[in-house]
């Protein structure tokens, strides 16, 4: 699993709107889906923030489920006209929902509300400020298993390699991070959701 959430359990996609996605038909919250649109010269456009104009066309965020759309051109379809889109989508869309959540938690550390690094982590956890935890993958258990010891139902998200942990940080390679913040904890989690459904494996690159 990419994360727990087992002291979260309040659903947050009940307030989200819902689309149909033009692949498998599902409708789902927005949370769950990656947005598409038409753009110049007709080709193509990811549109991750959801923000760019023109009808959007959604698909489940997962990246089988966008390479059938390319197969089986329902883009085309569901755009009702030709389209051209790069063959190699899947991937672009992974890469714009990683920077996206690095991003957040960019924003998160420039405000105050993450730290990186095992010892200040802990502090956090321990003081019970931390409301979500960042274990990057390739972990020692130990490691992990001592991090959280005393709080194991605290969301932990794994989805992000050494490289893109260190990085937020200004760092080579970092292992732990934690945050404090519900709300911006809350969007990286909906955010690490999609991007879970491009990564073939937890186990990511180790540079991008």
């Amino acid at each position: 699993m990419v994360f727990t959430q087992r002291d979260l359990k309040k659903p947050r996609d009940c307030g989200s709107p819902a689309r149909r996605c033009i692949v498998s038909g599902r409708i789902e919250p927005v949370t769950k889906l990656i947005r598409f649109v038409v753009g110049p010269d007709n080709v193509i456009v990811a549109d991750i923030s959801k923000r760019l104009p023109g009808r959007g066309l959604w698909t489940l965020a997962a990246r089988d489920i966008v390479n059938e759309a390319l197969a089986r051109r329902k883009f085309d379809k569901a755009a009702k006209c030709s389209v051209l889109a790069p063959a190699d989508l899947a991937d672009m869309v992974e890469l714009s929902l990683l920077q996206s959540c690095l991003n957040i938690v960019g924003l998160a550390r420039r405000a105050g509300y993450a730290v990186g690094g095992y010892e200040k982590s802990r502090a956090l956890i321990s003081s019970g400020k931390a409301v979500l935890v960042i274990v990057a993958t390739g972990a020692s258990t130990g490691s992990r298993k001592q991090l959280l010891s005393g709080r194991q139902n605290l969301a932990v998200l794994e989805i992000f390699s050494q490289y893109e942990v260190g990085k937020v940080f200004g760092k080579d390679e970092g292992v732990f991070a934690a945050i404090t913040d519900a709300m911006i904890s809350n969007k990286l989690r909906d955010e690490a959701g999609r991007l879970a459904g491009f990564r073939n494996s937890l186990a990511a690159p180790d540079k991008c």
